[in-house]
């Protein structure tokens, strides 16, 4: 049976493909020639928490950097097993060899020959009051830069804006920054919206790199050349994510393209994740709540639904069944992982959400696929 790649946006070197798998811990390589080698690393410790890749193309490779899904989806329900976050990144070379470096606590923005680049994750100042005026001439919103090589070993840039992304392109490394606070605009109801600028300073390839940024020393207008943003990475499924070549990498018999399960959880962690599944649909009959006090479920059309855990760690889901008009005859009915594949947590901070999108834009399977009296949605 075929195992298909969800193939990454390819990376090319020299003519070389890198294609990354979307989940999977497994690389394709394919030469000019049509000659497919590959790379995996499937014992790769990534934490307690089922990570979300992130692909950050380089002139000279591709690097996967894997920070746990409650990162990326702004989920504090794991908080306390990402106490001591030591997510890794891998870098994947045209021959096929690759190396591992571990990133602590920080995330990658960017990658270009030879460096990965990294920084603790921050919010860009706001300030109210600024309307876009010259801002004082010590004014900062400092970034800690830390580039990475491919050995581990790093070094560190302070750039005294907020840096937004960093990549490589003609020979100079961009450093994208906001030069400013967004401009607040203030809609006269209480409402706040913000125009954000995106500048950069340009740095040659080649030369060492400095200690310390200073965005003025660049842009002595304050401003510098407006740039439009830039996507520096990719997430999977992305929206605009370009599509796949019309082909299928076959994974079915690559060693390694699978997790293995070397996450280890604690029967207190299985147990407040199944605790924390309870709620992830809240009660789908009485899921809203008027102002007069009227309770409405979770989506129009939903009526006597039910809530409950099946299997044992790590095959356990959460599944909710329900009557809905889509299919009056019997139940609908859907089940969400509570851990992945490698035993190891999950972060669906929106099943509820989006079981509710699909049931208000119908999109929904034909009832002639009900099996047992269930209809899977």
């Amino acid at each position: 049976m075929v195992e298909a790649m969800d193939e990454f946006p390819s990376v090319v070197v020299g003519g070389t493909e890198i294609v990354v798998d979307q989940g999977r811990p497994v690389a394709a390589v394919v030469d000019p020639d049509g000659r497919v080698a590959f790379a995996s690393w499937p014992d790769l410790p990534v934490g307690p928490v089922e990570p979300e890749p992130v692909l950050l193309p380089a002139p000279d490779s591709a690097w996967v950097f894997y920070p746990p899904a409650t990162v990326a989806l702004m989920d504090d329900s794991h908080e306390d097993a990402l106490l001591d976050r030591d997510s890794p990144a891998v870098q994947v070379r045209p021959d096929a060899s690759v190396s591992v470096v571990r990133l602590g606590d920080r995330n990658a923005i960017g990658a270009t020959t030879g460096l990965l680049w990294t920084t603790v994750p921050r919010q860009q100042q706001l300030d109210d009051a600024y309307r876009g005026d010259p801002l004082p001439p010590d004014w900062e919103d400092p970034t800690l830069l830390v580039p990475v090589r491919p050995d581990g070993t790093t070094s560190e840039l302070r750039v005294d804006r907020h840096v937004l992304a960093v990549f490589e392109e003609r020979d100079l490394v961009h450093v994208l920054v906001a030069p400013t606070p967004p401009i607040a605009e203030h809609d006269g109801s209480g409402g706040t919206s913000y125009d954000y600028r995106t500048s950069e300073i340009a740095l040659p390839v080649g030369e060492p790199l400095p200690t310390r940024l200073r965005f003025l020393d660049h842009h002595p207008d304050g401003l510098g050349p407006a740039v439009e943003p830039r996507r520096c990475w990719w997430t999977p499924h992305a929206w605009g994510m370009p599509p796949a070549p019309a082909r299928t990498i076959d994974l079915a018999d690559v060693p390694g393209s699978r997790w293995r399960r070397t996450t280890v959880l604690t029967p207190a962690q299985i147990a407040d994740a199944i605790a924390a599944a309870r709620g992830w649909f809240g009660d789908p009959n009485a899921y809203w709540r008027g102002e007069d006090g009227t309770e409405f479920p979770l989506a129009s059309g939903v009526h006597d639904a039910e809530v409950h855990i099946e299997d044992e760690w790590p095959s356990t889901r959460v599944v909710i069944t329900f009557r809905h008009h889509h299919w009056p005859e019997g139940r609908l009915r859907r089940s969400v992982r509570v851990f992945d594949d490698a035993g190891r947590l999950t972060s669906n901070p929106y099943a509820d959400i989006h079981l509710m999108e699909d049931l208000d834009t119908a999109h929904l399977p034909s009832p002639a696929d009900a099996r047992d009296g269930h209809l899977d949605v």
